[in-house]
């Protein structure tokens, strides 16, 4: 009768490599929604605290300084001056509620202020033919009573 030796250390190795690509791959599409998340409750604190304090009649340079101010605290110096350098803000005036149909904002005019961040992915993807490399995040907060 013939014996078969069985190696169980080959085995385990073999369902350890399989189950870490997996598990790495999840890992950093979790840090990627994460990471996602945060940036976009940043622009939302960010945009509506700027359409406020443009309609109270703030200074630009005094409204960039509390944006860099609360981007140092909440991110820390180095990552905080990078999404403010790197985000683009727009302010301007809505007269006509007609303008605000397109933006979903609200349906009195006011002060608009928009922010767009632009970063780098971890992980680039195709889509729609073409790689993708970036994500974009919009926000914009209207306050009607400017």
């Amino acid at each position: 009768m013939v014996r078969i030796k069985r190696n169980i250390r080959g085995f385990f190795l073999i369902e350890a490599v399989m189950l870490l690509m997996p598990f790495v791959l999840m890992m950093f599409f979790l840090l990627e929604a994460f990471r996602r998340e945060i940036f976009q409750v940043l622009l939302i604190h960010i945009t509506c605290t700027e359409a406020r304090a443009k309609a109270l009649g703030e200074s630009g340079k005094e409204i960039d300084r509390e944006t860099q101010s609360f981007l140092d605290l909440a991110l820390g110096g180095v990552l905080g001056r990078q999404i403010d350098r790197e985000s683009q803000r727009e302010f301007r005036r809505i007269r006509d509620p007609k303008d605000l149909r397109w933006l979903n904002v609200g349906k009195l005019p006011g002060g608009l202020t928009e922010r767009r961040l632009r970063y780098e992915q971890f992980i680039s993807f195709e889509f729609r033919g073409k790689r993708k490399h970036h994500q974009e995040i919009i926000k914009r907060c209207l306050f009607p009573f400017s």
